[in-house]
């Protein structure tokens, strides 16, 4: 693995997050000038948000890849539980560690802070993220789906 580092949001490091959320929002590269603003306002709202974290890796000066996670609390164990929410590693960057370098971040501030476990939700066709999780202890749940109601 590349000698990597991993440093948390703060409002001086809002531009080269916008740009690694733009690019995990619009993989393809089909984005515009406004849809990094529109990152960073997200970021910027994001920052106010108490219960949650933001973290970035960066290699050799450079930012290459981003965990979000955000706090629940699990009423049946009477602990917190941390989420996983987004996960992304630059494609020249993926298969070099920087995924588990992020993780192993979220699983050491999840027991910092006593949290019963660590929850994501990924896609089914996504294979690469899946592995990668399984390899980390994560276990799948085939018994759980999701539901989502949007409000806007």
């Amino acid at each position: 693995m590349p000698e990597a580092e991993v440093v948390q949001l703060t409002e001086n490091l809002l531009n080269e997050a916008s740009h690694l959320l733009v690019n995990y929002m619009y993989p393809n590269g089909d984005y515009r000038k406004s849809h990094e603003d529109e990152c960073k306002e997200s970021l910027e709202r994001f920052l106010d948000f108490h219960n949650a974290d933001f973290f970035m890796a960066k290699v050799a000066g450079d930012f290459v890849g981003f965990i979000a996670t955000n706090w629940g609390f699990s009423t049946t164990k009477g602990q917190p539980i941390l989420r996983i929410q987004d996960l992304y590693v630059i494609a020249d960057f993926r298969k070099l560690g920087i995924a588990q370098l992020l993780v192993r971040r979220a699983v050491q501030i999840a027991k910092l802070k006593n949290a019963n476990r660590i929850q994501l939700d990924t896609s089914s066709v996504n294979k690469p993220a899946r592995r990668l999780y399984e390899r980390l202890g994560f276990k799948w749940f085939s018994d759980k789906e999701i539901y989502m109601l949007f409000l806007n």
